[in-house]
């Protein structure tokens, strides 16, 4: 006889939320309604900032919509601003996302804005940057499209019911997570059998 025990439950759904609105059609009626504005980083002149230590303030984007807007003022003589998106799962261990590095500011391509899109399935963004020679003026805004959020826990319910129907019906895991296998004894063969898959380590 074996048993199964979950020690670690998926931290991030294999689908967001905001997959599942999309794909439904949820939304509210207004333009408004549905969308709201973070500042990131203040509007202002910035003093030089070495390797990414300008740190904007955390957003929760968990399903939501994200468009990262660098808005760039006017750089001094020589000036540059480099940017990039970071994620999060914990709000506290950061790591780069792909394709989310805005294209160089400099005095030749300064006064205008970048957008990026947030596609990543992580609960947190935030945008570091590195202002070289002298100070620039910039901004960093997160425009957040949330939707309507009178069913998210039911549609959060329903993500995790779909997977763990998918898991048990497949014998495989969709999602990190960690199991403990305990056995009545050791077993005859010269292996023992792992019930779900794949596994990782």
């Amino acid at each position: 006889m074996r048993n199964m025990k979950l020690i670690t439950a998926v931290a991030t759904e294999p689908i967001t939320r905001a997959d599942v609105k999309s794909h439904l059609r949820i939304d509210s009626e207004t333009f408004a309604g549905d969308t709201s504005i973070v500042q990131s980083i203040a509007p202002g002149s910035h003093d030089i900032a070495a390797s990414y230590s300008l740190t904007g303030s955390s957003v929760d984007v968990s399903g939501k919509r994200a468009l990262v807007n660098l808005n760039s003022g006017t750089n001094g003589a020589g000036g540059t601003v480099d940017a990039k998106i970071q994620e999060s799962d914990d709000n506290t261990n950061w790591s780069d996302w792909a394709g989310g590095t805005f294209t160089q500011v400099t005095t030749a391509n300064d006064n205008a804005v970048q957008e990026k899109e947030y596609t990543g399935t992580k609960q947190y963004v935030r945008v570091v940057c590195t202002v070289a020679v002298v100070a620039c003026s910039f901004s960093v805004d997160i425009v957040l499209d949330a939707g309507n959020t009178n069913e998210d826990d039911l549609i959060d319910d329903w993500i995790r019911a779909a997977r763990e129907y998918g898991e048990d019906y497949t014998k495989l895991a969709f999602a990190p997570q960690t199991w403990e296998l305990l056995l009545n004894d050791f077993p005859r063969e010269d292996f023992i059998e792992w019930p779900k898959g794949p596994l990782t380590s």
